[in-house]
């Protein structure tokens, strides 16, 4: 980094939610199609977490994955 310029923000990391019920609409303005996400599904775009929110989709936060450790055997 170059003296004078801001730092670059580092992006939050994205926390995956899970639809909890399926959620589904048809946009008529333009009449472009039918939308349906199935319960279950986990997303990871947070412009597709915000979209369903505000259409009042019911999202969880899902815990990340991390590698569990194996058992011994």
């Amino acid at each position: 980094m170059e003296k004078g310029q801001p730092a670059e923000a580092v992006p939050d990391p994205v926390v995956p939610h899970e639809v909890v019920h399926a959620h589904g609409y048809i946009e008529v303005r333009f009449n472009r199609g039918h939308y349906h996400w199935p319960a279950g599904t986990v997303l990871t775009n947070p412009e597709e977490i915000e979209h369903l929110r505000q259409r009042g989709a019911v999202l969880r936060p899902v815990p990340c994955q991390e590698a569990s450790p194996q058992p011994d055997h």
